[in-house]
């Protein structure tokens, strides 16, 4: 009895056995096979089954097996069975399809028994379902090959680099050009070595963020890099953290943009709005009474004696504070405004010569085509008596050679009137010999760049004893600028030079006796209740475009001052600006007068201090003839309504849209002529 017990005992656990293995194979994607050779029948197990969607019990020989591999897998199969004869074991990995269609690849192992005569009894072997395996590997496979793909043909540049060395990797044909540099080059360069100097703190945060923190998403910064030649690219860089499959951080992806062209947009943007605000600037010191004249001694070389004065040009702020005009001459010039600082200077000199002191003072490049400046200064002499010999006008040699004609007439006129004429900086323009017979000018003023390095330089001494020799040939009075030492003005009168200026004879002082408004402290600028001057001016710029001129009286205030381009100055005549509701409404009748078409658009509103700066584009059509040019409107603000209007011409083209981003390149260095003023001079 008790041994049927254990053997009953016995089969059901080698049931359970079988069950748990059959469970297993299903689970694994396993089955086992045998093949007797001389009947071709399989045998297979309930996992074998599984995977080829068999019937429990249905037969299956080679036949049968080989219909459910496709056609393409048989010739493995059948060179399989020969190696697995020859060798004793093969395995091969085919596809099979099983009854209810599904297409399963299949990792093959078999073996053969022999009896003990070594002939072949039967083959056995197991089958292992990989088709997860492999589809995963070819996807994994095609995902590399489209990230290759896209790595190397995106439009931007595209980086891989090591994380610790920061040494490029791989990179792509866009990043190349980017750079200007051969694959070759790049690859095993350090980031470093294409870097600006003023990018590398750039590229060193980025590195930094990715491996103190790499489950960091990924930083952004923007770098400047160098090409070879020694021009610059700026990029907006992106990099991300690649990790392998073990979770190491293996290597740093960048993704590269070209912003160069935005940058310099932005810079130029800048530039503009900084113009703006020096405009402003300007325009209340001229209102305010806030020009300031200092004078610097002009000294007889021989004698020792102050023969002359040169007045020297300066703004006082608001503060108290003197701006030199190296501040805000150029963006004067620049926008046309420079030819009314000339005539205010132009006065101030005649009253000093009315008063029987020998006064030198500089023009723009801009007032020697301006015939308003001549008449200003025939007026002026006229007005008040002045002796005019006592008057020596300065116009830089670049200025006067960059229109010769125009230069050629401006000093017969002064020289009609009496007035002398000194060219600034002799030596520095590019014509200076061919054009000094064409130029009546009394005076040469030699340029510091001479004058400095004197007594070391013999180089200078040789150029300086030309320029002398010169002057002689035309009777012209030689002055020497920059004298700092006793050794280069004993050198100088050795060398003939007649009369000097410098801080050796003294610095530059405000002008004694002259009246001036006393600074003037400025609270915050008020604003009406809940109004917002962009608002405001937003509002105003769309009745002034569209001629509303009743919205316009009631956005300005009743002492509203209009300063209109230079452009329509010179259609109308008038030089003086529009002021009040009654000068609101002439303004606006000159501009239809003078104007066939005026489209005003705006691209930008942009406050700053007490005003509101408009860029945009004007296109005016006046008889057969149509502009297009880029405008800048500034609007000053009191109380909450318009102050002031004042038109000017950007060097640039503005912004498209929005206040913040600037955009299409500048159209020229230069504006038209017809809409701003012509080659600017200099001041010291």
């Amino acid at each position: 009895m008790q041994d049927v017990t254990d053997r009953l005992g016995t089969i059901d656990d080698l049931s359970r056995s079988e069950a748990r293995l059959r469970e297993s194979e299903r689970m694994v994607g396993v089955g086992s096979w045998e093949m007797t050779p001389e009947t071709g029948l399989i045998s297979y197990s309930q996992g074998y089954a599984h995977l080829l969607g068999l019937a429990p019990g249905e037969r299956l020989d080679v036949a049968g097996l080989m219909k459910m591999v496709p056609p393409e897998d048989h010739l493995l199969l059948v060179e399989a069975a020969a190696t697995c004869v020859a060798t004793g074991s093969a395995q091969c990995e085919h596809h099979v399809v099983s009854r209810d269609g599904t297409v399963r690849t299949l990792e093959a192992h078999g073996e053969i028994v022999r009896a003990q005569h070594g002939r072949p009894e039967y083959l056995r072997g197991a089958i292992l379902d990989v088709t997860e395996q492999r589809q995963a590997e070819v996807e994994r496979l095609e995902a590399v090959s489209m990230f290759r793909q896209g790595f190397d043909t995106a439009p931007i540049g595209m980086v891989l680099t090591d994380p610790g060395s920061g040494v490029y990797t791989r990179v792509n044909d866009t990043m190349c050009a980017l750079l200007d540099r051969p694959r070759e080059q790049l690859i095993g360069a350090s980031s470093e070595a294409v870097t600006h100097p003023d990018g590398q703190a750039a590229i060193d945060d980025a590195r930094r963020a990715i491996l103190d923190n790499s489950s960091h998403p990924g930083v952004e910064r923007e770098i400047r890099f160098l090409r070879p030649d020694g021009t610059t690219v700026w990029a907006a860089v992106n990099a991300a953290p690649v990790f392998s499959a073990a979770g190491t951080l293996q290597a740093v992806f960048s993704q590269v943009i070209d912003i160069t062209a935005r940058k310099a947009q932005e810079a130029r943007f800048e530039e503009d709005v900084n113009d703006a605000l020096w405009l402003g600037r300007i325009r209340d010191a001229i209102d305010d009474d806030r020009l300031v004249l200092y004078s610097q001694p002009i000294v007889d070389l021989l004698t020792g004696a102050t023969v002359q004065q040169e007045l020297l040009l300066r703004i006082r702020g608001e503060d108290g504070v003197i701006t030199g005009p190296g501040e805000f001459l150029p963006i004067a010039e620049r926008y046309g405004v420079i030819s009314e600082i000339d005539r205010w200077v132009i006065r101030q000199a005649v009253d000093l010569a009315a008063q029987g002191e020998a006064t030198e003072f500089n023009l723009s490049g801009a007032s020697i085509g301006d015939p308003y400046v001549v008449r200003e200064l025939a007026s002026a002499l006229e007005q008040t008596g002045a002796d005019p010999s006592l008057l020596v006008i300065e116009v830089t040699e670049t200025a006067m050679m960059t229109q010769p004609d125009v230069g050629r007439l401006f000093a017969e006129q002064l020289i009609a009137l009496g007035c002398g004429l000194a060219l600034d900086d002799f030596g520095t323009g590019y014509a200076s010999l061919s054009y000094l017979k064409q130029i009546p000018a009394q005076h040469l003023k030699i340029d510091i760049e001479f004058v400095r390095d004197l007594v070391d330089s013999e180089t200078d001494e040789r150029l300086l004893r030309g320029i002398v020799g010169i002057a002689r040939e035309f009777d012209q009075t030689t002055i020497a600028e920059g004298i700092e030492n006793h050794p280069t003005l004993v050198r100088l009168r050795e060398l003939g030079v007649h009369r000097g200026q410098g801080y050796l004879f003294g610095h530059p002082r405000p002008l004694a006796g002259a009246v001036h408004a006393p600074p003037v402290t400025v609270g915050p600028d008020r604003q009406a209740p809940g109004a917002d001057p962009v608002s405001v001016v937003r509002r105003a710029f769309t009745a002034f475009a569209g001629r509303d001129l009743d919205t316009m009286i009631e956005l300005c205030r009743p002492d509203i001052v209009v300063r209109p381009h230079q452009s329509t100055s010179e259609l109308t005549g008038r030089l003086a600006p529009y002021r009040g509701h009654e000068g609101l409404r002439a303004y606006f009748r000159d501009l239809t007068q003078v104007w066939k078409t005026l489209k005003l658009t705006p691209t930008g509103f942009r406050a700053a201090n007490q005003s509101v700066i408009v860029f945009g584009r004007a296109d005016a059509r006046s008889g057969t003839e149509t502009k297009t040019v880029s405008v800048l409107w500034v609007w000053q603000l009191r109380d909450g309504l318009i102050a002031s209007i004042e038109v000017f011409q950007t060097p640039h083209q503005t912004a498209a849209s929005g206040s913040t981003r600037p955009t299409p390149p500048r159209a020229s260095q230069r504006p038209p002529v017809a809409f701003a003023a012509t080659n600017p001079g200099r001041r010291t």
